[in-house]
């Protein structure tokens, strides 16, 4: 990977945030001759709190490649409070990643493409001057650059310095559990599929989740910030989960970590252009808000911004660019999901009857 020296540098496109979005859209950028910076507050490689679930199109179109896939999937189970559940397959394999492998993977890829890599520095300042940003790092570099995509995540320090960071009650409070365990017996437990579990007395207006690896599983449970419940009542969530789904077998599991994150379930933010910087991935709130899944739609958020930057040559063409590659890259349609998800989560009558629409689709993504 080329890592730059963080002390003066002059760019076409700066992006904050080596996640999935941010570096999916350094890539994009690069691969169409922009000289571009990549900035990562923390060390590459590093972990990511995430059940890292990809459906077939991420793995085809991305070009994921093998060594970073812990489990190939069949698709998800959306299991309901009766006990009924359905099965949506996917239209070929997909995946459960190692993020810390992921990650690592797509920023050494916008590398290869030309693009500067600071890791282990984060972002002090931005100010402008005429078409310009100028960003002050913490090490006391300088980047001045014409375009800049904000991929820093949930807690995004460059939404925060704009003054359109998320408030907690936009936010799900989750609680993530990793248990080690041989790959025979996750698979006499789990198999291929990814479980999502609703109940409005367990999680309420949340949902609880479990993501078999190659040797382990990874349960986990969120509910919406604003409810104010405890680490404990999450804890509980946690265990009823895996007592209902896995019963006895659960003693054949190890607890290895504890894990807790938060994600954005609001929808994607109505503006995501903010004084010429675009916000990508978990910042811009492109996050699945029934099942928390996010790295797809951030590695689409990147690409769509990139695309946007590409066909930009004024700076009041970005929005309607970006608006544009947003509907190409069928993203459009999570400004309106978080509304009627809020409703179909509402009670266990409502959760019935969504899985049991769910139960008609026979394939998805």
């Amino acid at each position: 990977m080329v890592r730059a020296t963080p002390t003066s540098l002059s760019v076409d496109a700066a992006v904050v945030g080596a996640g999935p979005s941010g570096s999916t859209a350094a890539t994009y950028l690069s691969e169409a001759g922009l000289k571009t910076v990549l900035i990562e507050k923390k060390h590459l490689p590093r972990d990511k709190t995430c059940a890292g679930v990809l459906p077939p199109r991420v793995l085809e179109d991305f070009e994921v490649p093998e060594d970073v896939i812990e489990r190939h999937l069949e698709g998800i189970k959306v299991h309901a409070p009766s006990g009924a559940f359905a099965e949506i397959h996917f239209h070929g394999e997909g995946a459960v990643v190692s993020r810390r492998m992921l990650d690592e993977h797509i920023a050494q890829r916008a590398s290869e493409l030309g693009c500067l890599v600071i890791d282990g520095t984060g972002v002090v300042t931005i100010t402008s001057q005429n078409d310009l940003k100028v960003l002050k790092l913490d090490n006391g570099g300088i980047v001045s650059t014409h375009h800049m995509i904000a991929a820093d995540g949930i807690y995004s320090t460059v939404a925060a310095k704009m003054g359109v960071g998320w408030r907690r009650n936009d936010l799900a409070i989750t609680l993530q559990k990793r248990f080690r365990a041989s790959e025979k017996i996750i698979d006499s437990l789990i198999g291929d599929w990814f479980e999502v579990f609703y109940d409005s007395e367990l999680t309420p207006m949340g949902w609880s989740w479990i993501a078999p690896q190659r040797n382990n599983v990874l349960v986990g449970a969120g509910v919406p910030a604003w409810l104010g419940l405890s680490s404990r009542f999450l804890e509980s969530a946690i265990h009823r989960t895996i007592k209902n789904r896995l019963g006895s077998g659960a003693k054949m599991l190890k607890l290895a970590s504890v894990e807790v994150h938060s994600i954005p379930i609001k929808g994607m933010k109505k503006s995501l252009v903010h004084n010429g910087i675009i916000l990508v991935g978990d910042a811009g709130g492109f996050v699945r808000s029934d099942t928390g899944e996010g790295i797809h739609y951030a590695m689409l958020s990147g690409k769509a911004a990139a695309e946007a930057i590409n066909e930009t040559s004024q700076r009041n063409q970005l929005s309607r660019n970006l608006e544009h590659a947003l509907n190409v890259n069928q993203l459009a349609q999570l400004r309106e999901q978080s509304t009627e998800l809020s409703d179909a989560l509402s009670s266990n009558e409502t959760i019935e009857d969504y899985v049991r629409q769910l139960r008609k689709l026979s394939f998805a993504f």
